[in-house]
């Protein structure tokens, strides 16, 4: 007998997120501020760019990661798995690849350059 699954959300969880995302957004803001200051004259630089590029894009992947049905992600684990080796590959050709620190791991496409390691990471617990 199947259970039926339940639409609704876990709220002990979401709690918990919400009281971690919090103390460490005070944390934070107490931390940066004299750093943010000396280098941007700005004491919540480091918090707003955080905020910008962190949370508020976790919040969206997050919530579209709760819409998408998981029968899908299974479905296409696989091609995501591949997807993300074949763009760990990338890092070693010529022109693709970019050095920092002495180790080629970015892929530079255009102004954007990102580690394709991370995407790995995620589509290797997904498959």
């Amino acid at each position: 007998m199947k259970k039926k699954s339940s639409s609704r959300p876990d709220y002990v969880l979401l709690a918990i997120l919400t009281a971690l995302i919090s103390l460490g957004i005070v944390v934070l803001a107490g931390i940066s501020a004299p750093l943010s200051q000396d280098k941007f004259g700005n004491t919540t630089y480091y918090l707003i760019h955080q905020i910008q590029y962190g949370i508020i894009p976790g919040f969206f992947l997050g919530l579209l990661a709760y819409i998408i049905p998981l029968e899908l992600i299974k479905k296409w684990s696989l091609i995501i798995f591949l997807a993300s080796l074949t763009l760990l590959g990338l890092v070693f050709v010529p022109g693709l690849g970019y050095s920092l620190g002495g180790a080629s791991r970015w892929v530079k496409l255009g102004s954007i350059a990102f580690q394709p390691s991370e995407f790995l990471k995620i589509a290797f617990i997904i498959y």
